[in-house]
């Protein structure tokens, strides 16, 4: 029974064991592959990428989820760049749309025109049949009142007479004498009554022209009326056209700006997270391919490399990019390391022999890693100077600082320089600031043909040509964008 208890802790112990070990097993595993679950358990690499004192194993892992994190952010990159294409699109679209709303609003306003020119020939239509209404008015009590005055006349004359008739009246004369005055007398009746007679029918065809204008006035007003409410209601619909077109804009812009706004916060979060990692790293991560140094900017090559130009010759390692006048931002080309950087200096202050830094003026040389291998980039002649000795640098984000025309320099220009210093077997940081302490800025390497690429058969240290390297040539103009 006792060799049985026995037997069953020692099968205990070495299971024991083999759980330890396995559980040892999987934590370097997960040390050394832990990107398997970067996505679920962000926060805790984050922490612990954030850390101090981190092993070696722990180091492995930390790079690896920095190279998932910016992975991550290119990712992100690549939506924004989208979302701005998104955004030029729509504000392209709202620039044809914006010919409709232009004609749109040609059109109210000529519409407001005719709205209000025809409210202004209805009012004056109105006060037409108003006025044309009291004339009328006023023509039937003048026919009325004519009317009156004719048959009382008429009584008159047979009261005067005392007779019926004008004939009776006319043969009661007693003599020719009276005969005479009673015609007389009738006449001058008869005339009275017919110039009335007359008057009233110079009325009365007044009046029915009065009547027939103010119908006419009163169909023009039914018209018109008619007319401006179609007027009217074309205007509202053109209204609330050009509204929709204006709200539908801004809803897509607001709509598309905050998706923007979201992601940038986002990318600007995993950027501060990346040089965190960096900074517990002591080091940075290598970038793939050579970056831009400006960004929307059009530049000249005024200088070429290895040779100035031909009136004047001379070796030159570096190219002096012009166009840049004073100020614009300069970048690294890849992630890396600031192991030189000086201001001080006029930043328009440049001319030939003046020896401010060295001649060099304002700069800042950093070192970076390309596909595996170190260079160090030099700026020259700048402006100011935005970064520090020991600082991180990051591909086409930090600006390092800005152009200017400052040291040996006859005008603003920038003269950028790269030098290839082997590979990441070969050679580190720490050995190429320790060659540029013992041997300056040239590494030992003598400044004529001797010391380029080409002649040295690419054996680092040695000058390279940007110009091949981005496919410039001498004189020209190239347009770098974003």
């Amino acid at each position: 029974m006792k060799k049985l208890f026995r037997l069953i802790r020692i099968l205990l112990f070495i299971a024991f064991i083999i759980t330890a070990f396995s559980w040892t097993q999987k934590k370097v595993t997960l040390a050394t592959e832990g990107d398997n679950d970067f996505a679920e358990r962000e926060d805790y690499y984050y922490e612990l990428c954030s850390g101090k004192n981190l092993s070696e194993d722990d180091k492995k892992v930390c790079k690896a989820f920095r190279d998932y994190l910016e992975e991550k952010q290119e990712a992100l990159e690549d939506e924004l760049d989208e979302l701005e294409k998104n955004i030029k699109a729509l504000k392209a679209d709202i620039a044809n749309q914006g010919k409709k709303i232009k004609q749109y609003t040609e059109q109210i306003d000529s519409l407001d025109k005719q709205i209000s020119s025809i409210n202004k020939s209805i009012t004056m239509i109105e006060e037409n049949i108003e006025l044309l209404g009291q004339q009328i008015a006023e023509r039937e009590l003048k026919i009325e009142q004519l009317d009156i005055q004719i048959k009382e006349g008429m009584v008159v004359a047979q009261a005067q007479n005392r007779t019926n008739s004008y004939v009776k009246f006319v043969m009661g004369a007693n003599s020719f004498v009276d005969l005479l005055r009673r015609i007389s007398a009738i006449n001058n009746i008869t005339s009275y009554n017919r110039s009335k007679i007359e008057e009233m029918e110079r009325e009365k065809a007044l009046l029915q022209a009065d009547r027939e204008e103010q119908q006419l006035q009163k169909d023009n007003l039914i018209s018109q009326k008619e007319e401006l409410k179609k007027k009217q209601d074309t205007y509202e619909k053109l209204l609330a056209m050009t509204q929709e077109l204006i709200d539908e804009y801004n809803q897509q812009q607001a709509e598309l700006m905050a998706q923007y706004d979201m992601l940038d916060a986002d990318n600007k979060e995993l950027e501060e997270a990346i040089k965190n990692i960096d900074k517990a790293l002591e080091s940075f991560t290598g970038s793939k391919g050579f970056g831009k140094f400006v960004k929307n900017k059009r530049i000249r090559i005024n200088s070429g490399c290895y040779y100035y130009h031909v009136t004047s010759g001379g070796f030159h390692a570096a190219i002096d990019v012009g166009n840049l006048g004073y100020g614009t931002p300069l970048y690294p080309i890849a992630n890396g390391y600031v192991f030189a950087a000086k201001g001080g200096c006029a930043y328009n202050g440049g001319y030939l022999g003046n020896n401010c830094n060295g001649g060099r003026g304002n700069h800042v040389f950093i070192i970076v890693e390309i596909d595996g291998k170190y260079y160090s980039v030099y700026y020259e002649h700048l402006t100011d100077v935005n970064v520090k000795v020991g600082q991180l640098v990051y591909k086409e984000k930090t600006v390092l600082g800005t152009s200017g025309n400052s040291g040996d320099s006859s005008g603003p220009h920038l003269h950028f320089a790269i030098y290839y210093q082997g590979t990441t077997k070969e050679t580190s940081i720490q050995q190429i600031v320790s060659l540029y302490k013992k041997y300056g800025i040239r590494f030992g390497l003598k400044y004529n043909i001797t010391g380029s690429c080409p002649y040295r058969n690419n054996k680092a240290p040695c000058y390279m040509n940007p110009m091949e390297i981005y496919g410039f040539e001498w004189h020209q103009y190239y347009w770098i964008g974003d």
